[in-house]
């Protein structure tokens, strides 16, 4: 989660700033991951992935969007988390005490996955993802969760406490919803966003 946002505050100080120094130091700690996480097996992968890692996936897709290394894609691939993001693809819409701050980077990971390579399944899920939460999951203000988990589908009314809504949940919905904006310019996306 913390080289996550070391990476993306990286890449965004090269685009941002043309920081080449920043550009550099990401490129060589994405080589360090690369060679640490190459030699793991399936099994250890997908032991490795159950634990939070934000959007580490979207910050791999983006530096391959900037230096083409096939490595850095791989890397984003690699945090493809199939437990959590397979079930999407088959429309299952069962979010039912899934930590959400974690579940949403991934599925904005997605979203760059089918900007970069027009990933079908990728938009799929990304857009099913979205309209689930909205449809189901979010309060008035916009927010989603209970104590950071999202609740079983149409109860919010039921779990209006002190612990409702993660502001981090609100910034990656936020996020996710420029992207599904710029893909289609749909009145509901503005409106969420609004």
């Amino acid at each position: 989660y913390t080289l996550h946002k070391i990476y993306a505050g990286l890449i965004d100080q090269y685009l941002y700033c043309d920081n080449q120094q920043a550009l550099d130091v990401v490129t060589k700690t994405a080589k360090w991951a690369y060679d640490k996480l190459s030699p793991l097996t399936e099994e250890q992968r997908k032991l490795m992935i159950r634990n939070e890692f934000g959007g580490v996936n979207e910050a791999f897709y983006n530096l391959h969007s900037i230096t083409g290394n096939p490595d850095h894609k791989k890397l984003a691939e690699f945090f493809y988390h199939n437990d959590v993001i397979d079930p999407l693809a088959e429309r299952n819409n069962d979010l039912y005490f899934k930590h959400a701050n974690t579940f949403i980077p991934k599925i904005i990971g997605e979203a760059r996955n089918y900007e970069l390579f027009a990933n079908e399944r990728s938009k799929g899920i990304a857009e099913f993802f979205w309209q689930t939460v909205i449809d189901h999951q979010t309060y008035c203000t916009g927010g989603n969760s209970h104590k950071e988990k999202f609740i079983h589908t149409d109860k919010i009314s039921e779990n209006l406490t002190g612990y409702t809504q993660e502001t981090c949940n609100t910034n990656n919905m936020l996020k996710l919803t420029r992207h599904l904006f710029c893909w289609e310019a749909h009145p509901k996306y503005a409106d969420y966003y609004e």
